[in-house]
Protein backbone atom coordinates (compact mmCIF):
# COMPACT_ATOMS: atom_id res chain seq x y z
CA UNK A 1 0.00 0.00 0.00
CA UNK A 2 2.93 2.16 0.46
CA UNK A 3 4.31 1.80 -2.92
CA UNK A 4 3.14 5.05 -4.31
CA UNK A 5 4.51 7.45 -1.61
CA UNK A 6 7.72 9.49 -2.30
CA UNK A 7 11.24 8.96 -1.31
CA UNK A 8 11.62 11.73 1.08
CA UNK A 9 15.71 11.07 1.28
CA UNK A 10 16.11 13.02 -1.96
CA UNK A 11 14.34 15.96 -2.90
CA UNK A 12 13.79 16.83 -6.32
CA UNK A 13 16.19 20.37 -6.85
CA UNK A 14 16.54 19.78 -10.42
CA UNK A 15 13.20 20.49 -11.65
CA UNK A 16 13.21 23.18 -9.42
CA UNK A 17 16.55 25.09 -10.76
CA UNK A 18 14.58 24.14 -14.36
CA UNK A 19 12.26 26.35 -13.37
CA UNK A 20 13.99 28.62 -12.12
CA UNK A 21 15.99 28.65 -14.62
CA UNK A 22 13.03 29.09 -17.34
CA UNK A 23 11.22 31.96 -15.34
CA UNK A 24 15.01 33.82 -15.34
CA UNK A 25 14.71 33.10 -19.02
CA UNK A 26 11.48 34.70 -20.09
CA UNK A 27 11.83 37.75 -17.34
CA UNK A 28 15.08 38.76 -19.05
CA UNK A 29 13.28 38.19 -22.70
CA UNK A 30 10.45 40.87 -21.20
CA UNK A 31 13.38 42.84 -20.87
CA UNK A 32 15.07 42.73 -24.19
CA UNK A 33 11.53 43.32 -25.46
CA UNK A 34 11.23 46.30 -23.73
CA UNK A 35 14.79 47.78 -25.00
CA UNK A 36 13.81 46.90 -28.26
CA UNK A 37 10.63 48.76 -28.25
CA UNK A 38 12.65 51.86 -26.84
CA UNK A 39 15.21 51.24 -29.20
CA UNK A 40 12.67 51.54 -32.11
CA UNK A 41 11.56 54.71 -30.46
CA UNK A 42 15.35 55.92 -30.84
CA UNK A 43 15.42 55.57 -34.10
CA UNK A 44 11.63 57.27 -34.43
CA UNK A 45 13.26 60.32 -32.32
CA UNK A 46 16.70 60.25 -34.75
CA UNK A 47 14.18 60.59 -37.99
CA UNK A 48 12.33 63.42 -36.89
CA UNK A 49 15.51 65.12 -35.84
CA UNK A 50 17.25 64.73 -39.63
CA UNK A 51 13.79 65.70 -40.87
CA UNK A 52 13.73 68.88 -38.82
CA UNK A 53 17.71 69.29 -39.26
CA UNK A 54 16.50 69.61 -43.26
CA UNK A 55 13.57 72.06 -42.62
CA UNK A 56 15.64 74.14 -40.53
CA UNK A 57 18.28 73.73 -43.16
CA UNK A 58 16.11 75.63 -45.88
CA UNK A 59 14.63 77.66 -43.82
CA UNK A 60 18.35 79.56 -43.06
CA UNK A 61 19.56 78.79 -46.42
CA UNK A 62 22.59 77.13 -44.37
CA UNK A 63 23.54 73.60 -43.64
CA UNK A 64 22.19 72.99 -40.20
CA UNK A 65 24.97 71.08 -37.59
CA UNK A 66 23.63 72.09 -34.69
CA UNK A 67 22.05 68.50 -33.80
CA UNK A 68 25.12 66.89 -34.13
CA UNK A 69 25.69 66.42 -30.70
CA UNK A 70 22.42 65.16 -30.45
CA UNK A 71 22.92 62.38 -33.37
CA UNK A 72 25.97 61.44 -31.38
CA UNK A 73 24.24 61.09 -27.96
CA UNK A 74 21.04 58.84 -29.64
CA UNK A 75 23.65 56.53 -30.97
CA UNK A 76 25.35 55.99 -28.07
CA UNK A 77 22.49 55.44 -26.33
CA UNK A 78 20.85 53.09 -28.54
CA UNK A 79 24.04 50.96 -28.42
CA UNK A 80 23.83 50.57 -24.99
CA UNK A 81 19.94 49.17 -25.53
CA UNK A 82 21.02 46.52 -27.59
CA UNK A 83 23.96 44.57 -26.51
CA UNK A 84 22.27 41.44 -25.54
CA UNK A 85 22.75 38.77 -27.98
CA UNK A 86 18.99 38.63 -28.16
CA UNK A 87 18.27 42.43 -29.17
CA UNK A 88 17.47 43.33 -32.65
CA UNK A 89 19.96 45.25 -34.83
CA UNK A 90 17.64 46.39 -37.62
CA UNK A 91 16.35 49.37 -35.67
CA UNK A 92 20.19 50.27 -34.71
CA UNK A 93 21.30 50.50 -38.52
CA UNK A 94 18.02 52.37 -39.46
CA UNK A 95 19.55 55.16 -36.29
CA UNK A 96 23.03 55.28 -38.47
CA UNK A 97 21.32 55.59 -41.70
CA UNK A 98 19.50 58.47 -40.48
CA UNK A 99 22.19 60.07 -39.01
CA UNK A 100 24.03 59.77 -41.35
CA UNK A 101 21.29 61.23 -43.61
CA UNK A 102 20.81 64.33 -41.16
CA UNK A 103 24.40 64.96 -40.72
CA UNK A 104 25.74 64.73 -44.14
CA UNK A 105 23.05 65.00 -46.86
CA UNK A 106 19.79 66.56 -45.68
CA UNK A 107 21.56 69.77 -44.62
CA UNK A 108 23.94 70.31 -47.95
CA UNK A 109 21.88 68.96 -50.73
CA UNK A 110 18.59 70.79 -49.60
CA UNK A 111 20.17 74.38 -48.90
CA UNK A 112 18.90 76.68 -51.58
CA UNK A 113 21.98 78.34 -51.29
CA UNK A 114 24.24 75.22 -52.17
CA UNK A 115 22.15 74.73 -55.21
CA UNK A 116 22.89 78.35 -56.50
CA UNK A 117 26.74 77.42 -55.84
CA UNK A 118 26.77 74.25 -57.72
CA UNK A 119 25.06 76.57 -60.59
CA UNK A 120 27.81 79.26 -60.43
CA UNK A 121 30.96 77.81 -59.73
CA UNK A 122 29.81 74.53 -62.03
CA UNK A 123 30.31 71.01 -61.25
CA UNK A 124 33.64 71.47 -58.70
CA UNK A 125 31.52 72.33 -55.85
CA UNK A 126 29.01 69.60 -56.61
CA UNK A 127 31.97 67.02 -57.10
CA UNK A 128 33.21 68.02 -53.71
CA UNK A 129 30.24 67.68 -51.86
CA UNK A 130 29.52 64.04 -53.60
CA UNK A 131 33.24 62.69 -52.13
CA UNK A 132 32.55 64.42 -48.83
CA UNK A 133 29.41 62.88 -48.40
CA UNK A 134 31.01 59.30 -49.64
CA UNK A 135 34.22 60.21 -47.32
CA UNK A 136 31.57 60.43 -44.58
CA UNK A 137 29.07 57.69 -45.79
CA UNK A 138 33.01 55.62 -45.07
CA UNK A 139 33.27 57.00 -41.81
CA UNK A 140 29.74 56.20 -40.56
CA UNK A 141 30.32 52.41 -41.48
CA UNK A 142 33.54 52.16 -39.57
CA UNK A 143 31.65 53.89 -36.98
CA UNK A 144 29.23 51.15 -37.07
CA UNK A 145 31.45 48.17 -37.00
CA UNK A 146 33.23 49.59 -34.03
CA UNK A 147 30.20 49.71 -32.10
CA UNK A 148 29.25 46.27 -32.98
CA UNK A 149 32.73 44.80 -32.54
CA UNK A 150 32.48 46.16 -28.65
CA UNK A 151 29.04 45.05 -28.58
CA UNK A 152 30.90 41.46 -28.63
CA UNK A 153 33.34 42.39 -26.20
CA UNK A 154 30.30 43.21 -23.62
CA UNK A 155 28.63 40.19 -24.29
CA UNK A 156 32.18 38.27 -23.86
CA UNK A 157 32.55 40.05 -20.48
CA UNK A 158 29.28 39.88 -19.15
CA UNK A 159 27.71 36.66 -20.68
CA UNK A 160 24.20 35.87 -19.72
CA UNK A 161 23.86 38.65 -17.40
CA UNK A 162 24.47 41.13 -20.61
CA UNK A 163 20.83 42.28 -20.48
CA UNK A 164 21.67 43.78 -17.05
CA UNK A 165 24.93 45.48 -17.91
CA UNK A 166 22.48 46.78 -20.82
CA UNK A 167 20.12 48.09 -18.39
CA UNK A 168 22.88 49.80 -16.37
CA UNK A 169 24.80 51.61 -19.13
CA UNK A 170 21.53 52.73 -20.74
CA UNK A 171 20.99 54.67 -17.58
CA UNK A 172 24.49 55.70 -17.28
CA UNK A 173 24.68 57.20 -20.85
CA UNK A 174 20.46 58.80 -20.21
CA UNK A 175 21.50 60.75 -17.32
CA UNK A 176 23.56 62.66 -19.75
CA UNK A 177 20.56 64.40 -21.46
CA UNK A 178 20.55 67.17 -19.47
CA UNK A 179 24.54 68.40 -20.59
CA UNK A 180 23.40 67.51 -24.28
CA UNK A 181 20.40 69.68 -24.24
CA UNK A 182 22.40 72.27 -22.63
CA UNK A 183 25.29 72.28 -25.22
CA UNK A 184 22.19 72.13 -27.96
CA UNK A 185 20.10 74.65 -26.89
CA UNK A 186 23.02 77.38 -25.98
CA UNK A 187 24.53 76.18 -29.90
CA UNK A 188 20.93 77.50 -31.09
CA UNK A 189 21.01 80.83 -29.19
CA UNK A 190 25.01 81.39 -30.20
CA UNK A 191 23.90 80.38 -34.05
CA UNK A 192 20.89 82.38 -33.95
CA UNK A 193 22.91 85.46 -32.45
CA UNK A 194 25.46 84.85 -34.97
CA UNK A 195 23.29 85.36 -38.15
CA UNK A 196 21.62 88.42 -36.54
CA UNK A 197 25.13 90.25 -36.21
CA UNK A 198 26.41 88.83 -39.69
CA UNK A 199 22.84 91.06 -41.21
CA UNK A 200 23.70 93.93 -38.66
CA UNK A 201 27.33 93.95 -40.19
CA UNK A 202 26.63 94.12 -43.38
CA UNK A 203 23.76 96.38 -43.36
CA UNK A 204 26.31 99.24 -41.68
CA UNK A 205 29.61 98.23 -44.16
CA UNK A 206 30.00 99.96 -47.44
CA UNK A 207 31.21 96.88 -48.81
CA UNK A 208 28.05 95.19 -48.83
CA UNK A 209 24.83 95.83 -51.35
CA UNK A 210 21.44 95.33 -50.90
CA UNK A 211 19.84 92.16 -52.95
CA UNK A 212 16.86 91.29 -51.93
CA UNK A 213 16.31 89.37 -54.50
CA UNK A 214 19.48 87.25 -54.67
CA UNK A 215 19.34 86.13 -50.69
CA UNK A 216 23.06 85.12 -49.68
CA UNK A 217 24.08 82.81 -46.49
CA UNK A 218 21.95 82.70 -43.63
CA UNK A 219 18.76 83.99 -45.73
CA UNK A 220 20.95 87.44 -45.69
CA UNK A 221 19.59 90.26 -47.83
CA UNK A 222 23.66 91.74 -48.68
CA UNK A 223 26.69 90.69 -50.57
CA UNK A 224 29.60 91.65 -49.74
CA UNK A 225 32.77 92.18 -51.50
CA UNK A 226 35.55 90.14 -49.97
CA UNK A 227 39.19 90.77 -52.14
CA UNK A 228 40.47 87.24 -53.36
CA UNK A 229 37.49 84.93 -53.31
CA UNK A 230 34.36 85.43 -55.10
CA UNK A 231 33.42 82.48 -52.82
CA UNK A 232 33.15 84.60 -49.74
CA UNK A 233 30.61 86.96 -51.37
CA UNK A 234 27.76 84.51 -50.33
CA UNK A 235 29.26 83.11 -47.73
CA UNK A 236 29.84 84.38 -44.28
CA UNK A 237 31.91 87.55 -45.18
CA UNK A 238 32.05 88.97 -41.67
CA UNK A 239 34.46 86.10 -41.06
CA UNK A 240 36.11 86.79 -44.32
CA UNK A 241 36.59 90.22 -43.47
CA UNK A 242 37.30 89.42 -39.70
CA UNK A 243 40.41 87.36 -40.97
CA UNK A 244 41.42 90.48 -43.03
CA UNK A 245 41.16 92.67 -40.33
CA UNK A 246 38.98 95.37 -41.40
CA UNK A 247 36.12 94.18 -39.45
CA UNK A 248 37.02 96.20 -36.33
CA UNK A 249 38.64 99.18 -38.94
CA UNK A 250 36.98 102.78 -38.71
CA UNK A 251 36.48 102.74 -42.95
CA UNK A 252 34.07 105.83 -42.93
CA UNK A 253 36.05 109.18 -42.99
CA UNK A 254 32.64 111.04 -42.90
CA UNK A 255 29.03 109.59 -42.58
CA UNK A 256 28.81 109.47 -46.95
CA UNK A 257 32.56 108.71 -47.92
CA UNK A 258 34.84 105.56 -46.87
CA UNK A 259 37.91 103.98 -47.67
CA UNK A 260 37.49 101.76 -50.10
CA UNK A 261 38.28 97.75 -49.71
CA UNK A 262 42.10 97.97 -51.11
CA UNK A 263 42.49 101.14 -49.07
CA UNK A 264 41.12 99.36 -45.95
CA UNK A 265 43.15 96.09 -46.38
CA UNK A 266 46.51 98.47 -46.02
CA UNK A 267 45.20 100.37 -43.26
CA UNK A 268 45.16 97.55 -41.69
CA UNK A 269 48.52 97.42 -41.27
CA UNK A 270 49.25 101.01 -39.21
CA UNK A 271 45.46 100.73 -37.54
CA UNK A 272 46.90 100.05 -33.80
CA UNK A 273 49.93 100.96 -33.77
CA UNK A 274 50.76 103.52 -30.98
CA UNK A 275 53.66 105.21 -32.53
CA UNK A 276 50.96 106.04 -36.14
CA UNK A 277 47.95 107.23 -34.30
CA UNK A 278 48.24 110.58 -33.26
CA UNK A 279 44.83 111.76 -32.75
CA UNK A 280 41.31 110.53 -31.85
CA UNK A 281 38.70 110.89 -34.46
CA UNK A 282 34.95 109.75 -33.61
CA UNK A 283 33.44 107.12 -34.75
CA UNK A 284 30.63 106.95 -36.97
CA UNK A 285 27.18 105.89 -36.22
CA UNK A 286 27.66 103.17 -38.96
CA UNK A 287 31.42 102.08 -37.84
CA UNK A 288 30.37 101.82 -33.91
CA UNK A 289 26.80 99.67 -35.15
CA UNK A 290 29.59 97.38 -37.78
CA UNK A 291 32.24 97.10 -35.16
CA UNK A 292 30.33 96.24 -32.39
CA UNK A 293 28.28 93.90 -34.44
CA UNK A 294 31.38 92.28 -35.11
CA UNK A 295 31.85 91.83 -31.42
CA UNK A 296 29.21 90.30 -30.82
CA UNK A 297 29.84 87.94 -33.67
CA UNK A 298 33.11 87.04 -32.52
CA UNK A 299 31.64 85.89 -29.26
CA UNK A 300 28.71 84.13 -30.77
CA UNK A 301 31.24 82.18 -32.71
CA UNK A 302 33.10 81.49 -30.20
CA UNK A 303 30.40 79.89 -27.96
CA UNK A 304 29.03 78.15 -31.25
CA UNK A 305 31.87 76.57 -31.85
CA UNK A 306 32.86 75.79 -28.40
CA UNK A 307 29.65 74.14 -27.71
CA UNK A 308 29.67 72.14 -30.97
CA UNK A 309 33.10 70.59 -30.36
CA UNK A 310 32.36 69.73 -26.57
CA UNK A 311 28.96 68.17 -27.55
CA UNK A 312 31.45 65.69 -30.06
CA UNK A 313 34.01 65.20 -27.90
CA UNK A 314 31.63 64.57 -24.66
CA UNK A 315 29.90 62.01 -26.97
CA UNK A 316 33.19 60.26 -28.08
CA UNK A 317 34.43 59.90 -24.19
CA UNK A 318 31.06 58.80 -23.38
CA UNK A 319 31.40 55.59 -25.46
CA UNK A 320 34.83 55.36 -24.74
CA UNK A 321 34.35 55.29 -20.97
CA UNK A 322 31.92 52.60 -20.94
CA UNK A 323 34.26 50.51 -22.83
CA UNK A 324 37.71 51.26 -21.34
CA UNK A 325 35.60 50.82 -17.96
CA UNK A 326 34.14 47.43 -18.52
CA UNK A 327 35.87 45.40 -21.12
CA UNK A 328 39.48 46.58 -20.08
CA UNK A 329 38.29 46.64 -16.63
CA UNK A 330 41.24 49.06 -15.87
CA UNK A 331 40.82 50.57 -12.35
CA UNK A 332 42.29 54.48 -12.08
CA UNK A 333 44.99 53.07 -10.01
CA UNK A 334 46.06 50.66 -13.08
CA UNK A 335 46.04 54.01 -15.44
CA UNK A 336 48.31 55.73 -12.66
CA UNK A 337 50.73 53.01 -11.98
CA UNK A 338 50.98 52.11 -15.66
CA UNK A 339 49.52 48.42 -15.57
CA UNK A 340 48.15 49.10 -19.00
CA UNK A 341 49.01 47.79 -22.37
CA UNK A 342 50.37 50.74 -24.71
CA UNK A 343 46.88 50.76 -26.52
CA UNK A 344 45.09 51.78 -23.49
CA UNK A 345 47.82 53.81 -22.54
CA UNK A 346 46.72 55.48 -26.53
CA UNK A 347 43.31 55.47 -25.87
CA UNK A 348 44.23 57.40 -22.51
CA UNK A 349 46.40 59.96 -24.13
CA UNK A 350 43.49 60.52 -27.00
CA UNK A 351 41.10 61.42 -24.71
CA UNK A 352 42.94 63.35 -22.90
CA UNK A 353 43.99 65.32 -26.01
CA UNK A 354 40.43 65.76 -26.71
CA UNK A 355 39.12 67.05 -23.49
CA UNK A 356 42.12 69.64 -23.85
CA UNK A 357 41.43 70.62 -26.97
CA UNK A 358 37.86 71.59 -26.20
CA UNK A 359 39.10 73.61 -23.52
CA UNK A 360 41.66 75.34 -24.99
CA UNK A 361 38.93 76.75 -28.08
CA UNK A 362 36.94 78.46 -24.76
CA UNK A 363 40.26 80.60 -23.94
CA UNK A 364 40.38 81.54 -27.36
CA UNK A 365 39.04 85.09 -28.67
CA UNK A 366 37.03 85.59 -31.99
CA UNK A 367 40.11 86.69 -34.09
CA UNK A 368 42.13 83.56 -33.03
CA UNK A 369 39.58 81.24 -33.06
CA UNK A 370 39.04 82.21 -37.02
CA UNK A 371 42.61 81.64 -37.53
CA UNK A 372 43.13 78.33 -35.52
CA UNK A 373 39.88 76.86 -36.19
CA UNK A 374 40.71 74.69 -39.32
CA UNK A 375 44.00 73.54 -37.87
CA UNK A 376 41.99 72.58 -34.28
CA UNK A 377 38.77 71.14 -36.58
CA UNK A 378 41.29 68.88 -38.67
CA UNK A 379 42.96 67.81 -35.57
CA UNK A 380 39.75 66.97 -33.63
CA UNK A 381 39.17 64.95 -36.83
CA UNK A 382 42.75 62.61 -36.25
CA UNK A 383 41.98 62.30 -32.87
CA UNK A 384 38.71 60.73 -32.81
CA UNK A 385 38.65 58.30 -36.00
CA UNK A 386 42.12 56.72 -34.10
CA UNK A 387 40.31 56.67 -30.96
CA UNK A 388 37.68 54.76 -32.51
CA UNK A 389 40.30 52.58 -34.17
CA UNK A 390 42.10 51.89 -31.07
CA UNK A 391 38.49 50.85 -29.59
CA UNK A 392 37.96 48.41 -32.16
CA UNK A 393 41.19 46.77 -32.01
CA UNK A 394 41.09 46.54 -28.37
CA UNK A 395 37.84 45.19 -28.53
CA UNK A 396 38.36 42.59 -31.21
CA UNK A 397 41.15 41.06 -29.31
CA UNK A 398 39.19 41.02 -26.11
CA UNK A 399 36.48 38.86 -28.65
CA UNK A 400 39.24 36.72 -29.91
CA UNK A 401 41.15 36.60 -26.30
CA UNK A 402 44.36 38.11 -27.50
CA UNK A 403 44.71 40.59 -24.92
CA UNK A 404 46.87 38.91 -21.97
CA UNK A 405 46.51 41.71 -19.33
CA UNK A 406 42.55 42.32 -19.99
CA UNK A 407 42.19 38.33 -19.09
CA UNK A 408 44.78 38.53 -16.02
CA UNK A 409 42.27 41.35 -14.40
CA UNK A 410 39.59 40.43 -12.43
CA UNK A 411 35.99 41.29 -12.90
CA UNK A 412 34.28 43.23 -11.34
CA UNK A 413 31.61 41.26 -10.91
CA UNK A 414 33.33 37.77 -9.37
CA UNK A 415 34.44 38.61 -5.98
CA UNK A 416 36.44 35.10 -5.80
CA UNK A 417 38.92 36.83 -8.87
CA UNK A 418 38.99 40.07 -6.26
CA UNK A 419 40.47 38.11 -3.77
CA UNK A 420 42.84 35.93 -5.55
CA UNK A 421 44.28 39.28 -7.32
CA UNK A 422 44.21 41.93 -4.96
CA UNK A 423 46.70 41.98 -2.70
CA UNK A 424 46.74 42.66 1.66
CA UNK A 425 47.84 46.65 0.73
CA UNK A 426 45.71 47.41 -1.91
CA UNK A 427 43.70 50.96 -1.94
CA UNK A 428 41.03 51.60 0.19
CA UNK A 429 38.47 51.96 -2.86
CA UNK A 430 39.10 48.04 -3.76
CA UNK A 431 39.29 47.49 0.02
CA UNK A 432 35.41 48.71 -0.13
CA UNK A 433 34.85 46.93 -3.33
CA UNK A 434 35.94 43.93 -1.48
CA UNK A 435 33.67 44.40 1.30
CA UNK A 436 30.46 44.95 -0.30
CA UNK A 437 31.32 41.90 -2.46
CA UNK A 438 31.50 39.78 0.45
CA UNK A 439 28.41 41.51 2.00
CA UNK A 440 26.84 40.28 -0.63
CA UNK A 441 28.48 36.64 -0.80
CA UNK A 442 27.34 36.48 3.24
CA UNK A 443 23.61 37.45 2.42
CA UNK A 444 23.77 34.43 -0.49
CA UNK A 445 25.29 32.54 1.53
CA UNK A 446 22.55 33.01 4.43
CA UNK A 447 19.69 32.74 2.18
CA UNK A 448 20.90 29.37 0.66
CA UNK A 449 21.47 27.93 4.14
CA UNK A 450 17.72 29.36 4.92
CA UNK A 451 16.66 27.52 1.45
CA UNK A 452 18.25 24.08 2.62
CA UNK A 453 16.79 24.45 6.55
CA UNK A 454 13.59 24.85 5.36
CA UNK A 455 13.87 21.67 2.54
CA UNK A 456 15.46 19.87 5.73
CA UNK A 457 12.45 20.38 7.94
CA UNK A 458 10.05 19.54 5.10
CA UNK A 459 11.81 16.55 4.59
CA UNK A 460 11.82 15.64 8.53
CA UNK A 461 7.79 16.74 8.18
CA UNK A 462 7.28 14.33 4.80
CA UNK A 463 9.14 11.18 6.90
CA UNK A 464 6.76 11.77 10.00
CA UNK A 465 3.60 11.65 7.65
CA UNK A 466 4.97 8.30 6.26
CA UNK A 467 5.06 7.00 9.67
CA UNK A 468 2.01 8.26 10.78
CA UNK A 469 0.62 7.01 7.58
CA UNK A 470 2.34 3.28 8.05
CA UNK A 471 1.38 3.26 11.81
CA UNK A 472 -1.94 4.31 10.92
CA UNK A 473 -2.37 1.07 8.35
CA UNK A 474 -0.67 -1.10 10.56
CA UNK A 475 -3.42 -0.33 13.03
CA UNK A 476 -6.22 -0.47 10.88
CA UNK A 477 -4.80 -4.01 9.66
CA UNK A 478 -4.01 -5.43 13.14
CA UNK A 479 -8.26 -4.71 13.80
CA UNK A 480 -9.23 -6.20 10.42
CA UNK A 481 -7.33 -9.61 11.48
CA UNK A 482 -8.86 -9.26 14.90
CA UNK A 483 -12.57 -8.43 13.79
CA UNK A 484 -11.97 -11.03 11.29
CA UNK A 485 -11.27 -14.06 13.89
CA UNK A 486 -14.18 -12.90 15.86
CA UNK A 487 -16.01 -13.02 12.91
CA UNK A 488 -14.67 -16.77 12.28
CA UNK A 489 -15.01 -17.32 15.96
CA UNK A 490 -19.11 -15.94 15.87
CA UNK A 491 -19.85 -17.91 12.67
CA UNK A 492 -18.39 -21.66 14.76
CA UNK A 493 -20.47 -20.90 17.81
CA UNK A 494 -23.29 -20.34 15.01
CA UNK A 495 -22.90 -22.95 12.91
CA UNK A 496 -22.80 -25.13 16.69
CA UNK A 497 -26.28 -23.80 17.35
CA UNK A 498 -28.07 -24.68 14.25
CA UNK A 499 -26.23 -27.63 14.18
CA UNK A 500 -28.79 -30.99 14.46
CA UNK A 501 -28.72 -32.77 17.49
CA UNK A 502 -27.75 -36.62 17.26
Amino acid sequence: MLEGLPEATEPASSSVNAEGRKGDEEEQMRQVNKMDKFGWGVTALVGITAGLNGLYAIRINHPFWHNSPVFGFLIVLHWSVCLDERSSLWSFRFTFLLAYLGVSVLPVFTVPYWHDAHDRFGSEVLIFDIVSCFINAIAFIAFYHTFMVARRALQKQYGRKTIDASVKIALQVAVSLPYISFLVVNMIGSGSSLMEEAKTYASHTPFCKYTPDELSNYNNEYQCEVFGDEMWERGDPLGAHTLLGISTLPVFTSPTTFLNLTESIKAVETFGDPTTTNTTVLLTHKDFVRIFAQHNYQAAVQDYLTYLIQGIVFDAVLFVAQIYSRVTRASFDDVLSFNITKLETFIVLNTFAMVMVSMYISSLNGKSLSQQFYPITYFIQLLIPTLFVAIYILCKKVVNDKSQIVLHRPRRASAVSVHRVLPSSSAPAATSHVEELQSELTDLKSTVHDQSTKMEDMQRMLVSLQAKVKSTVHDQSTKMEEMQRMLMSLQAKVDDLTAPSP
